[in-house]
């Protein structure tokens, strides 16, 4: 199984990175998609995917970080992308939750689509998938998505929380849907919902660790072992067997990552 989001090169993981590699391992996680959110954590993600070979880094910009970015920040996640071990561009796209006054981002939703527009433009130019982050932003983020439609970029919405609408938007653009320990949380109503409608073929699961610890682990530190919780989940929403999600979402990960 792969986990398709986990945050391994964030400074929860930073003392048992590879203790936590190795228990993931026992339980029959073979590859793990570890997300960049600025440019330290991605140069960290590509310096774990050079290590371990069972990660795979993306690298990217977060739109909570969109006050930091600079041109030269562009020019540094250009580097990045080029670099051995990556597989994706990500964690980015658009966020208009409020926050509050000390992180209200949904403020500059021009700043967040020029930035999600530079990340769509690199997808592009070095033929990679992106890894999309939507927080009441899906008709924006849609609309961003259009401009590009002829370059038929490819990639994936992760930690997924819309509605079934915007299931049918976000397979007409051929992407695929990535559910995260959400999934497990009983009133997660819409979320459920929206996992009933996803063909098979284009479910993810994750972790997004160390974020968002599935039912069963909520008093725990998330990590990639935790992302057979959420596949077991998946099985009863679907009607279907462990097995069965296994066996697709692992080929799913393997067309999409290309790994």
């Amino acid at each position: 199984m792969i986990d398709s989001h986990a945050h391994l090169n964030f400074r929860a993981f930073r003392h048992d990175v590879e203790q936590t590699i190795l228990e993931a391992q026992k339980q029959g996680i073979t590859d793990i998609i570890v997300p960049g959110a600025k440019i330290d954590s991605s140069k960290k993600a590509i310096e774990l995917a050079q290590k371990f070979p069972c990660l795979h880094a993306a690298v990217g910009f977060h739109p909570h970080h969109v006050n930091e970015y600079t041109e030269d920040v562009g020019e540094k996640l250009t580097h990045l992308a080029q670099q051995k071990g990556v597989v994706a561009i990500g964690e980015c796209g658009l966020d208009y939750f409020h926050y509050g006054v000390t992180k209200d981002i949904s403020l500059q939703p021009q700043l967040q689509r020029n930035l999600l527009e530079f990340h769509l433009h690199l997808a592009h130019t070095y033929n990679l998938p992106i890894i999309l982050h939507c927080r009441d932003a899906w008709k924006d983020l849609f609309s961003c998505l259009s401009r590009f439609r002829a370059k038929k970029i490819r990639g994936v919405f992760h930690c997924w929380t819309g509605t079934k609408e915007n299931v049918k938007k976000a397979l007409s653009y051929n992407f695929y849907i990535s559910f995260s320990g959400i999934l497990t949380y009983p009133q997660a109503h819409q979320v459920h919902d929206s996992a009933k409608t996803v063909p098979l073929e284009k479910i993810l699961v994750e972790t997004d660790s160390p974020f968002l610890s599935p039912e069963g682990a909520r008093h725990l530190r998330n990590e990639p072992k935790h992302v057979k919780i959420i596949a077991n989940h998946l099985a009863r929403i679907k009607s279907t067997s462990f097995t069965q999600i296994e066996e697709q979402t692992t080929r799913n990960a393997q067309t999409l990552f290309k790994l």
